[in-house]
């Protein structure tokens, strides 16, 4: 008994400890498919100087209409800026890998200083589509800011913009952007704003993505794991106390042992001591196809009384 509760404690040690780095693992692979955009916090710089994941265009091309700069931060988070002198649609521009038919969440934190307030001000929005978050203008502290996208059938990958002013709608002032996020989604709470590609109104379960998916299964076969080698009944084995070589086998009268093993009633053993120190009436051992001389005895007095 001692011997087969260690056994099940170590089974159960390594079960837990497999579980465990399944979980880690699965979290920290989740955790990476989750966070799509690159360097979002402008922590990291590129061989070119620019920060790493990021380019810049504007429709101006004159370096006294719009400047771009960037810098990393003491604290390792760091912010891309765009400064316009002349009325100029400028942006901070990511491509970004995408699955199609899938809803992401598009984020990131603005602060602006003397934006114009009768054009577009400084927000995110997806390049080549008219996909963008709510726009900040004049002089705004840190705000994040977010939009909710569901790319179409054929999307691979998408343009996220960090813009300052827009299509015929050209502004002025410096914008800062930081902390910028691409997520794999559900579908957006009802009464989101900046929705677009699909409806509010569309079933959760049809639009998530596949890392929930995976990271679902995965928490099912932990939870299977641990309840087979935690809680599940252990099947003790039968074994028949045997006697003596030679001897014959026990009958069916038998109880069970608390180590569950099967004790034999001597009673019910052909053979057994009877108590008195002897044999039981046939207290010979018979062999296969041998009767017993008793019974023997019995059926010759039947064929002479006939």
């Amino acid at each position: 008994m001692n011997r087969r509760l260690r056994d099940r404690a170590g089974t159960t040690g390594l079960a837990v400890a497999v579980a465990a780095l399944v979980l880690a693992i699965a979290a920290g692979t989740a955790q990476a498919v989750q966070e799509l955009a690159r360097n979002g916090d402008f922590a990291a710089a590129a061989a070119s100087g620019l920060p790493e994941g990021w380019s810049n265009e504007s429709w101006l091309k004159s370096n006294t209409a719009t400047e771009f700069t960037w810098a990393p931060g003491e604290n390792g988070l760091g912010a891309a800026t765009i400064r316009s002198r002349e009325p100029n649609d400028a942006s901070w521009i990511q491509s970004v890998g995408v699955s199609p038919s899938t809803w992401y969440r598009v984020s990131a934190w603005i602060r602006t200083e003397n934006v114009g307030t009768e054009r577009m001000g400084a927000y995110v929005s997806v390049m080549d589509t008219f996909f963008y978050s709510e726009d900040l203008r004049g002089t705004r502290p840190w705000t994040p800011v977010v939009l909710w996208v569901k790319t179409g059938n054929l999307d691979t990958s998408i343009k996220v913009a960090l813009r300052l002013g827009g299509y015929s709608s050209l502004n002025t002032g410096s914008a800062q952007f930081t902390m910028v996020s691409v997520e794999p989604a559900g579908t957006p709470p009802r009464g989101s704003k900046q929705v677009y590609g699909g409806s509010g109104d569309e079933t959760p379960s049809s639009s998530l993505p596949w890392a929930r998916l995976a990271a679902l299964a995965v928490a099912a076969g932990i939870g299977f794991v641990l309840w087979r080698y935690l809680f599940a009944p252990v099947r003790g084995s039968r074994r028949i106390e045997a006697g003596p070589p030679g001897s014959a086998a026990p009958s069916t009268r038998a109880k069970r042992t608390k180590d569950d093993s099967v004790e034999v009633d001597p009673i019910a053993a052909p053979g057994a001591d009877d108590g008195r120190g002897g044999a039981g009436p046939d207290e010979a051992s018979t062999s296969p196809g041998q009767r017993p001389a008793a019974l023997r005895r019995k059926k010759g007095r039947a064929k002479r009384g006939r």
